[in-house]
């Protein structure tokens, strides 16, 4: 430490030190680096040290996380041949995978959700804005080839009880910790590192690479404005301009399982 800061006295520190050594750093150092700034200054201050933090007056840096990776198609195929229907896991992922909801809606969803129209409807907790989801109505004209995939998706859920919500265990509501760690784990066992929070963005990538529109996602995923939804449009058009609209359309395909899989 010496070596790289000299031998200063900790009170002789000023905010404009702390920002120089912050700025040989990427984003995501510095602010790693600025909090070790505030322990090593936040004790020099209990101590007696010092009277004033200097730390305290620099401010972190705006970093933008990328969030939870998407699901591939290979992971999700993956997943469905480890995992048959009539598995609580198989259940609890593609329930989570149809509708697109994060874990903390998932486990409350339930007959009660579908309306006299058949759609699967839902308030979501974390931003209160509710979300459409195709379930006994006519499917949507970019999801006309996603039939059979809902069709495994009751068949899932049917096949391992539910009640009063869908995944329900022993007549309890599942917790949202149990829904996340059931899927991890079940992911883990089938050779696929993602959680389910990577379910929702491959629902609504599928949504945009099958030519639903950013009102479609918006009303699917539940989104609080347009442009995040349009996030999803975007990439799938960028995509399309590299690899063609019939290869993008074949990678959409495969959210739609092998219905070798199914049981009688």
């Amino acid at each position: 430490m010496e070596g790289a800061y000299g031998d200063a006295q900790i009170r002789a520190i000023k905010p404009k030190h702390v920002e120089a050594d912050l700025s040989k750093l990427t984003d995501g150092k510095a602010n790693t680096r600025l909090k070790a700034w505030r322990r090593v200054m936040a004790d020099a201050k209990r101590r007696g040290q010092i009277e004033t933090d200097p730390s305290i007056q620099v401010k972190r840096r705006a970093t933008k996380s990328a969030g939870f990776p998407s699901w591939t198609w290979a992971e999700i195929e993956a997943f469905r041949k480890r995992w048959p229907i009539g598995t609580v896991a198989r259940a609890a992922f593609e329930l989570v995978f149809w509708t697109g909801a994060r874990t903390v809606d998932a486990v409350k969803l339930g007959p009660r959700n579908i309306d006299h129209d058949g759609l699967l409807v839902y308030r979501q907790s974390k931003i209160g804005k509710p979300a459409h989801v195709p379930w006994n109505n006519v499917m949507p004209a970019f999801a006309n080839s996603w039939s059979d995939e809902l069709a495994l998706v009751k068949d899932s859920l049917c096949a391992t009880g539910g009640g009063f919500t869908f995944l329900e265990a022993n007549g309890r509501v599942r917790s949202v910790k149990g829904l996340g760690n059931l899927i991890s784990k079940s992911a883990d066992a089938a050779g696929v590192a993602k959680s389910a929070h990577g379910l929702r963005k491959a629902r609504l990538t599928a949504i945009a690479e099958s030519g639903g529109s950013a009102h479609a996602i918006m009303a699917w995923g539940g989104h609080q404005t347009l442009q995040e939804a349009e996030r999803y449009t975007r990439a799938a058009q960028l995509k399309k301009l590299v690899m063609g609209e019939e290869q993008t359309g074949n990678n959409a395909s495969l959210a739609i399982p092998d219905t070798k899989t199914r049981k009688n």
